[in-house]
């Protein structure tokens, strides 16, 4: 999918070819799976790419993706996918990292995380992971 309009085209091919339901791209320089399923409030059963509301995203790198209301914004998704998956990565990295100066290293010293660096912490973690963490206290 090298360009963007190509993708467009290639998307749309391929979800037709699946009857416009859940439909899985590969992503070869990362060796991932992305299942891609087009979404419709409106319409009980997708005939077309016009029918399409939404699109949800379930990648296999476990990176958290809100999905997207275009198939522009998807061909983007999916071109820059190698990235996108860096980015996230990096992010998800960061997370940890944050969480171990700021809330571990209180819990080892048997000191509970303020609620404000929690609510940070938990808001953090769902950006970058999908979910939120449990609450942990000392």
């Amino acid at each position: 999918m090298a360009n963007i309009n190509g993708a467009i085209s290639y998307i749309i091919w391929k979800l037709a070819q699946n009857g416009w339901n859940e439909t899985v791209f590969n992503i070869p320089e990362t060796n991932s799976t992305i299942v891609v399923t087009p979404c419709a409030q409106a319409y009980p059963e997708i005939q077309g790419i016009n029918q399409v509301e939404f699109f949800l995203v379930d990648p296999s790198d476990d990176i958290n993706v809100p999905g997207f209301d275009t198939v522009k914004q998807l061909a983007e998704f999916l071109c820059n996918y190698k990235n996108v998956l860096l980015e996230k990565r990096k992010a998800q990295d960061n997370c940890r990292k944050w969480y171990k100066l700021h809330i571990l290293a209180l819990l080892k010293k048997g000191e509970n995380p303020s609620e404000d660096d929690w609510s940070y912490y938990s808001d953090y973690h769902k950006d970058c992971f999908g979910f939120r963490p449990a609450r942990e206290y000392a």
